[in-house]
């Protein structure tokens, strides 16, 4: 079954952690993944994101000015015995 997942694409492993550190303090589920093949323009780091959770995620970009490079969003299979991200 495919789903849409968004990645948010970085320059730096450094700018990942911040990020994803504060959205899990604001209560906003990301995930640490390795960034797509089809959008490797970035550190190779990136978090996944949701569908349901892009919107709160994207509020929550503009309105602390969080450093990111894009975000690149990929309609694709996800296999929970493969895919395991932190």
């Amino acid at each position: 079954m495919k789903k849409t997942y968004y990645y948010i694409l970085f320059d730096t492993h450094t700018q990942v952690l911040e990020l994803n550190h504060a959205l899990r303090s604001a209560g906003i589920k990301a995930v640490i993944s390795p960034a797509p093949r089809a959008a490797s323009i970035c550190c190779g780091t990136s978090l996944r994101v949701e569908e349901a959770e892009i919107d709160r995620v994207r509020a929550y970009i503009q309105e602390h000015d969080s450093v990111y490079k894009s975000i690149y969003q990929i309609e694709q299979d996800f296999d929970s015995t493969r895919d395991k991200y932190c």
